[in-house]
């Protein structure tokens, strides 16, 4: 009898057009999320493992909208009370302005549990933001042409990679990092340069090029214009796979980083929903997808790697260790200063 009554139960449902217990289960169905996206593969692998999930969990449609981390920023402070996106992503050079603007809130371990999960320190701005992915500069050199490869930022003075040496400029956040670790290897830091400097003035003869954009100084590699460089992970591990002699070394000084944010955007009419994409985001199927496709390690301790990617990530699991974290306040105060020292060096 209680089968049946639990079946008359299930057709009165039906019938009445109730949903059903899965369908009731997708609580912001009709809800959409406008997040901004750096466009390409980028955002193909978020919509795959944040947005599609999201959709078939809770019914919550996500649209993407491309451009850069600026423009997103320049929206919402054109829009404070009627903000046109409701989650941010934005990297750790971006964030004092960002708060300083107020135009994101804080989250916390409560709202969503999952960050418990992250390595501990990679939250730099307190409650602020939830990482989801690391970037961070390693030394790279064509095996075939270096025989005595660098160990230490320091190395890269050494007469032998004279005319073949290569790094970014401070307009790229590369470059800002390697000038850091310069001064920090040489007794300097943040709020104090000149050691950075000295140390760029000593290896400047050397350089064959100091560009700004990532492609570039990947292309001086491919053409054989450079063949030692500091240089973003995902950038050497990329043309390992593409079959380039290039190896990836990891300096002595540590593992100079930054990180990928979500942030749920001060303002929004759908914070519960926002509160949904940003767990989702460090979620462990999440994490996989961007390894996988952009040779990045997931944020999330618990996510297992297949063995082969796992043993080129080097910051997966505890080689967290070897990160170090700018201090970019302190950056975003002296960088102008810096960008004008530099020219002047480079001009001489």
């Amino acid at each position: 009898m209680r089968q049946l009554a639990w079946a008359a139960l299930a057709l009165a449902v039906l019938l009445a057009g109730v949903p059903s217990p899965v369908q009731a289960a997708k609580e912001f169905e009709g809800v959409t999320l406008n997040v901004n996206g750096y466009g390409g593969g980028f955002d193909e692998v978020l919509k795959q493992t944040v947005a599609r999930p999201l959709k078939e969990k809770y019914g919550i449609d996500v649209v993407y909208q491309p451009g850069t981390a600026l423009q997103a920023i320049a929206k919402i402070m054109a829009a404070k009370d009627n903000p046109p996106l409701d989650v941010l992503m934005i990297d750790s050079p971006n964030f004092p302005s960002v708060i300083e603007a107020g135009i994101i809130d804080q989250v916390t371990e409560q709202e969503i549990p999952a960050i418990r999960n992250l390595h501990k320190g990679t939250r730099e701005f307190g409650n602020y933001g939830v990482p989801f992915m690391y970037a961070f500069m390693a030394l790279s050199w064509n095996r075939d042409r270096i025989k005595n490869p660098p160990a230490s930022y320091l190395d890269l003075a050494r007469s032998e990679y004279r005319g073949r040496l290569a790094m970014f400029n401070l307009e790229n956040n590369g470059g800002v990092l390697t000038l850091l670790a310069f001064a920090e290897a040489s007794g300097g830091g943040v709020n104090n340069i000149a050691p950075g400097f000295a140390k760029l003035r000593e290896l400047k003869a050397g350089l064959v090029s100091t560009p700004a954009a990532n492609p570039a100084l990947v292309q001086l590699f491919q053409q054989n214009e450079a063949w030692v460089a500091p240089n973003w992970s995902g950038r050497i591990l990329a043309l390992q796979a593409e079959g380039f002699p290039v190896e990836l070394g990891v300096p002595k000084e540590g593992l100079y980083s930054l990180l990928s944010y979500v942030n749920v955007v001060k303002g929004t009419k759908h914070r519960a929903a926002a509160l949904k994409y940003l767990e989702q985001a460090i979620s462990p199927e999440a994490g996989l997808g961007m390894a996988q496709k952009f040779f990045y390690p997931p944020t999330n301790a618990t996510t297992k790697l297949p063995d082969d990617l796992a043993k080129k990530v080097i910051l997966y699991g505890d080689g967290v260790a070897k990160a170090r974290f700018a201090d970019w306040a302190a950056i975003a105060r002296n960088r102008g200063a810096w960008i004008e020292q530099w020219n002047r060096e480079m001009s001489r």
